[in-house]
């Protein structure tokens, strides 16, 4: 037999779809207290909206061709549509515009927990708002979205693009030799740092200070301080004044006791300019959330205007919540019937759901799979007569029983 499954792409079943539902619910009702309205981007983009200025690796996109031999993308990112959405519909750039979402995405992910290519995400995105308010209240709002779903083991690292570019601003170093250098600083890999940097033209104390960053991560306070003792320009020590500003707005919110700061790793978004993090789960390697802010990307759309986002992978979320989610009683009742009674137990169906039960009415032959532990209450129909299954085993119901049991709210 033909094996027509793609890897990457997985089908959902019952018991994870509402997980899905429960967890979108909990997410869209956050986002609703915060002032964020609901949008929605096309599936399909155009190629040339996610290439401009590199802005998303061409190499994680799903690229296809029209009709009309435009070449599209199925959508692998939903901060550039929504960015270019804002743009066509909000022209005037002091607008302050608070944009929801939750969607699908495609992408080739490289992962060690999830190997989806299509998955669902979350997210937020607030533009026209340049502050460290803006930005606190967007890392709370996830922090808050996570917890609010049972994850109290929630780390959150925060950086600043800026802090490392600002370094390299004042180098002669080419793109080529900046791509290595921050794999080497986001791995972590000090060693291999080193060596690499004896091979370049670099100035000593920027050699020196590169090696340092690996390092600079931890407790937020701390790591701050050792920041700070590395910068050399001003465009350092801004980066550095930022992250303060926004974590001292964020324990306003009450959520400081997750947040970290990390000023060795990158994001793989080229458009971010300023603030980014990356949310981690129940000790999971992957991260769970990322966001941070990207005041230019707007402008390319004609606009110039600051935002801030993130996004959260539903689907690795729901991994994590696998066993969290209750399916029992879903169903407010499960009617088997016997062939003499199908008239009456479908007349009776119908009575309980013009009154807005879900009832499975179903000939008893075909009962023997379904998970009774996912009705409220289930009830054979026997001869035209009723009974109700209960741990002792059937017991004898009339009609006006059942419908009482409706108006008493008891299913």
């Amino acid at each position: 037999m033909n094996n027509y499954n793609i890897e990457g792409f997985n089908d959902i079943h019952f018991e994870e779809l509402q997980g899905y539902d429960a967890v979108t619910k909990i997410i869209e009702e956050l986002m609703h207290t915060y002032g964020y309205t609901q949008v929605l981007t096309p599936t399909f983009e155009s190629y040339d909206m996610y290439d401009i200025d590199g802005a998303f690796p061409r190499q994680k996109m799903f690229k296809l061709v029209d009709n009309d031999g435009k070449v599209l993308v199925l959508r692998p990112d939903a901060t550039i549509p929504i960015a270019r959405m804002a743009a066509t519909g909000y022209k005037c750039k002091e607008d302050c515009l608070k944009f929801g979402y939750i969607t699908t995405i495609f992408k080739h992910i490289s992962s060690t927990t999830s190997f989806r290519k299509e998955f669902m995400q979350a997210g937020v995105e607030y533009l026209g708002n340049e502050s460290a308010d803006c930005d606190a209240e967007i890392i709370s709002l996830a922090s808050n979205i996570l917890v609010n779903l049972g994850l109290e083991k929630l780390h959150i690292d925060i950086g600043e693009v800026s802090y490392l570019n600002s370094l390299f601003n004042d180098t002669s170093i080419n793109p080529t030799e900046k791509v290595k250098i921050l794999n080497y600083i986001e791995n972590k890999n000090i060693g291999e740092l080193r060596n690499y940097l004896i091979s370049i033209d670099l100035p000593l104390n920027i050699k020196e200070i590169l090696c340092e960053i690996p390092m600079l991560f931890g407790q937020f306070e701390d790591t701050i301080y050792r920041a700070k003792g590395l910068c050399i320009n001003e465009s350092m020590k801004n980066a550095i004044d930022n992250m303060e500003q926004t974590y001292e707005i964020i324990k306003n919110y009450g959520y400081e006791k997750y947040v970290f700061a990390d000023l060795g790793f990158t994001n793989q978004f080229n458009y971010y300019s300023g603030l980014i993090f990356k949310g981690y789960v129940n000790g999971i390697g992957e991260s769970i959330l990322s966001g941070g802010r990207y005041d230019t990307l707007s402008s390319t759309f004609g606009v110039d205007r600051p935002a801030s986002g993130f996004g959260i992978n539903i689907s690795l979320l729901i991994d994590v919540l696998h066993n969290s989610f209750e399916t029992k009683h879903y169903f407010d009742m499960l009617l088997m019937y016997d062939d003499p009674s199908t008239s009456v137990a479908i007349s009776t169906s119908q009575v309980f759901r013009s009154k807005r039960y879900t009832v499975n009415c179903i000939n008893e032959k075909y009962s023997n799979c379904i998970k009774k532990e996912n009705y409220k209450y289930v009830v054979k129909v026997i001869n035209k007569n009723f009974f109700i299954l209960t741990k002792e085993g059937l017991s004898s119901v009339t009609q006006d029983e059942l419908h009482g049991l409706y108006e008493e709210r008891c299913i």
